[in-house]
């Protein structure tokens, strides 16, 4: 459970990657003997650096204030998209719609490895998020939004036996490992966070909460391009098993769902679209990451048909465009489910 923790983080394992890139093109032409594959390590690599959000949009700046990411003219109306890199990771889809649906413009404000949820904070804050949740609740609540989305990896976060999340008490932070003591606590930051949330739609806005989207054990590009390289077989690798994720998902999906319920608000679970049978694929029907890393889908992908769910989340009625970018792999299957 920590993996899924530190994924959030986003763009962690970029130096990695670069490293797996540069062992594989660069050690004594070991290429050469392969060059049938050079392609697929070619898209593997293009894969793994698929990440449209811009960076100087993440979290605070040296100020301390939140850097808001505007899409479309109206500043402070439509859409507030609020989380960590989960919620960063649909950019790329709502880019495109704001320029199809101009009506509906969106503005987010995301912070990495950052949970959108009060009354907590980050043991080892080296993403700077302690404060940033807080922060975006007062910009949101100082504009006009006609939708709150709340999306993030909501399941890696909130782990007993892992201590990332401490409980202010006056000028100290605890940490609580009793799993009974910790989940009431939990429970105190949620019941704070419905109390924010009841006050924002109390003048008007429409809450939606979006569960997190699957996250796997493998780094699906790198580990791709070692198996390429090695002739290794990748079977084992193509799906994330949904029932193992969702034993790790339970705990805090049954509090998102009870939050949206006492709200009167939208809960909406990514893995009813994402997996089909029990399986949630990594890679398509030709073998191309899905993924940049271990849990981040690529750019291209959110894209696709299959993540409608986020168009009906904003309250967007028509659907961004699939059509391949240059330079992209194409994702896009006749069904719009995986």
């Amino acid at each position: 459970e920590s993996r899924l923790w530190r994924a959030a983080a986003g763009g962690s394992v970029f130096a990695l990657s670069l490293g797996m890139a540069g062992l594989v093109t660069a050690s004594d032409g070991l290429i050469n003997r392969k060059p049938a594959i050079l392609p697929e390590l070619q898209a593997y690599a293009a894969a793994k650096s698929e990440w449209d959000y811009p960076g100087k949009c993440d979290g605070m700046g040296p100020d301390g204030n939140v850097r808001p990411c505007q899409l479309g003219a109206a500043e402070g109306k439509g859409v507030l998209v609020l989380g960590d890199s989960f919620a960063m990771q649909t950019y790329s889809r709502f880019a495109e719609s704001v320029k199809l649906n101009p009506d509906v413009p969106v503005t987010y404000l995301a912070s990495s490895a950052c949970p959108p949820l009060i009354g907590i904070r980050m043991v080892n804050n080296r993403f700077n998020c302690n404060g940033f949740v807080e922060k975006a609740l007062q910009f949101a609540e100082s504009r006009h939004f006609e939708r709150i989305i709340l999306l993030s990896n909501w399941y890696g976060y909130f782990h007993p036996q892992d201590p990332w999340i401490c409980f202010p008490e006056g000028s100290q932070c605890l940490i609580e490992r009793d799993p009974e003591a910790y989940f009431r606590r939990v429970d105190h930051a949620f019941s704070q966070l419905q109390a924010r949330l009841s006050g924002l739609k109390s003048r008007g806005a429409q809450i939606v909460i979006i569960g997190a989207t699957p996250s796997g054990q493998l780094n699906v590009p790198i580990e791709l391009a070692k198996r390429k390289f090695l002739g290794m077989d990748t079977k084992d690798m193509e799906y994330i098993d949904r029932a193992a994720y969702e034993a790790i998902a339970a705990p805090i999906k049954s509090r998102l769902i009870a939050l949206a319920s006492s709200l009167g608000a939208k809960f909406i679970d990514p893995l009813d679209f994402l997996c089909d049978d029990g399986r949630c694929p990594t890679m398509d029907s030709a073998g191309m990451p899905y993924f940049k890393d271990d849990c981040h889908y690529r750019a291209s992908a959110v894209k696709t048909a299959r993540f409608q769910f986020l168009d009906d989340a904003a309250g967007i009625s028509s659907r961004v465009s699939s059509e391949p970018q240059p330079g992209k792999i194409v994702l896009g299957d006749s069904n719009p489910r995986f």
